[in-house]
């Protein structure tokens, strides 16, 4: 079974698989892939000029498998694979989303500090917030090689006060 991957303007993809059901009676499958991604492109007319490559399917799976970082999946001389520079930047984003959840869940608690705590209280509320702020700031992502890797990576969070 075949996956068409289109190639986008920046470099990222837009996987294109067959569903095996979609099949018709007596349908070669190149004759099945090409009208799959003929109707793709008609339902996707933004996506019409953008480079096509056919791939067979279990060659890609790895990848299908594990799609948290699909958007820094590339072609790279007719293998599909991570940008790992892209996949970095969407962990940072993750992370800086983390980081900002972590912050709206102390607005209350700050508040709380700044109107009937003591002075040590709202100094350490201040502290953790600002280190918080400053998490994205202090990693460093370059070392890490391979998408599980990066998947798994975890900062060090700051404890609440």
């Amino acid at each position: 079974m075949h996956v068409h991957v289109l190639t986008r303007p920046d470099g990222s993809v837009i996987v294109v698989g067959l569903a095996p059901k979609a099949r018709r009676d007596g349908e070669t499958d190149a004759t099945f892939a090409a009208r799959v991604l003929a109707r793709t492109l008609e339902a996707n007319p933004g996506w019409k000029g953008f480079p096509v490559v056919t791939m067979e399917r279990v060659t890609v799976e790895p990848m299908l498998a594990n799609r948290r970082f699909r958007n820094a999946w590339t072609v790279t001389a007719g293998v599909l694979t991570h940008d790992m520079g892209k996949a970095r930047a969407l962990r940072l984003t993750e992370i800086r989303a983390e980081r900002d959840r972590r912050l709206t869940a102390s607005d209350g608690p700050m508040l709380r500090a700044q109107e009937t705590g003591t002075v040590p209280q709202i100094a350490a509320m201040k502290t953790y917030r600002q280190q918080l702020r400053d998490v994205p700031q202090a990693i460093d992502l370059s070392g890490i090689v391979t998408p599980e890797t990066l998947a798994a990576f975890e900062p060090i969070w700051p404890v609440s006060p």
